[in-house]
């Protein structure tokens, strides 16, 4: 159990300070709005045995894997197959030791008397708060089998999305590892019997030569130093940008970027678009639809602007303008939500957004990485053509010098 230190708004005027006990960020902030208090800051405290070499134990189960259980859970429930009978099946067939504690974990809690939403409440970092909303509105309304399927389909949707980047991307990054492998090559292989070569004649060498045999030398004989500083480094970054002020400042850059800004956030609407679609369609409030989808988006500075509009909304506010006030979300985005708020079609207004924010995400993409493949083919041929220059400098001048 993590201990969360919050300062939350009683009132108009006061403000509360204390520490409670929970799982997870999301459940710490559940249990703010259960005591009747909006949270203002809310932050884990680190205990004495917390360090910057900190690993997570255990296998991570991924979205495809998630997307497997509910759809056979699905299936025996419409069969007719009771909830823990099912559980204990799947808990059986999987395949993964890490899928089948956490099945087995949610039988055991079901078998004890809980229901399925207080069962997969104590995996918050397996089940989504939104997976937990669905589960939540299908097992009261009798619907389980529907809310399992639902939230299949919108893992799988998400999934086939991040697919088609992870494929976008494989030919450039491709290219990119053939291309400093031969740098790497070169400088380690190459320039260091140039170099030798080079040191017997005794003739002064050009600039680029000379600075091609230091950074040679320093490969080879530095290289342990620079390994080691660079996983410092990484463990540093990660570190920092482990605390949410220099989360958001860095995913708020994010979006400026000149070419990947415009397309995380047409990703990042597009998820949180389709996130609310689905909870309103299903029967969830709404301030507890936004409050599921908080925690679904990857970028922090988007998800603390989410947080502002739920206090907006809170107070009496709709869900425009304070997506309007937030200052960072897509005017066509916003449009699109006042007119569903006006035709009482919000969450169908937020399916069609979604739909074309993800197909504008997987153009953009494609354009992209069209782009991208001709330039690193171009940056790696420009770099391994001016390191062999530098190498032939020397027998170019000796050659004149001769003749």
């Amino acid at each position: 159990m993590k201990k969360f230190r919050y300062k939350a708004k009683k009132g108009p005027r006061e403000v509360v300070e204390g520490v409670l006990q929970a799982e997870s960020l999301d459940l710490a902030m559940d249990k703010i709005h259960e005591m009747g208090m909006i949270a203002v800051d809310l932050k884990e405290e680190k205990g004495a045995g917390d360090s910057l070499f900190s690993f997570e134990v255990g296998r991570k189960i991924k979205s495809r894997e998630l997307c497997q259980f509910y759809r056979q859970f699905a299936s025996l429930i419409k069969a007719g197959v009771p909830v823990i009978r099912a559980l204990s099946f799947l808990a059986k067939e999987s395949s993964l030791p890490a899928m089948q504690e956490v099945i087995s974990g949610l039988e055991a809690s079901v078998r004890g008397g809980q229901s399925l939403q207080e069962a997969f409440s104590k995996y918050p970092k397996v089940f989504s708060q939104l997976d937990r909303g669905m589960i939540q509105t299908g097992e009261s309304g009798g619907k389980i089998e529907e809310a399992l399927l639902k939230i299949a389909q919108y893992r799988t949707g998400q999934e086939v999305l991040r697919m088609k980047v992870k494929t976008a991307l494989a030919y450039p990054l491709f290219v990119l590892t053939v291309g400093v492998c031969g740098v790497l090559y070169l400088l380690a292989s190459v320039v260091p019997q140039f170099a030798g070569f080079f040191s017997g004649l005794g003739q002064k060498l050009p600039l680029p030569t000379r600075i091609l045999i230091v950074v040679s030398s320093a490969m080879k004989w530095g290289w342990i130093p620079i390994v080691l500083l660079s996983v410092l480094a990484v463990f540093a970054v990660r570190r920092i940008l482990a605390k949410p002020a220099a989360r958001a400042a860095w995913d708020a850059w994010g979006l400026r970027l000149p070419v990947v800004g415009p397309i995380l956030m047409k990703s990042e609407i597009a998820t949180l678009a389709r996130s609310l679609s689905l909870l309103i369609r299903s029967g969830i409030p709404l301030l507890s639809a936004i409050r599921a989808v908080s925690p679904v988006l990857g970028n922090m500075a988007l998800r603390q602007e989410i947080e502002k509009v739920y206090r907006g909304i809170e107070q009496g506010g709709l869900l425009s303008r304070g997506l309007e006030a937030a200052r960072l979300f897509p005017a066509f985005f916003i449009q699109i939500v006042s007119v569903g708020e006006e035709a009482g079609k919000l969450d169908e207004a937020l399916n069609e957004v979604a739909e074309w924010y993800e197909l504008e995400t997987a153009e953009s993409i494609q354009i992209m990485t069209g782009l991208l493949e001709p330039a690193m083919i171009l940056v790696v041929a420009i770099v391994m053509g001016a390191m062999m220059i530098s190498i032939l400098l020397p027998i170019f001048s000796m050659s004149t010098m001769i003749n």
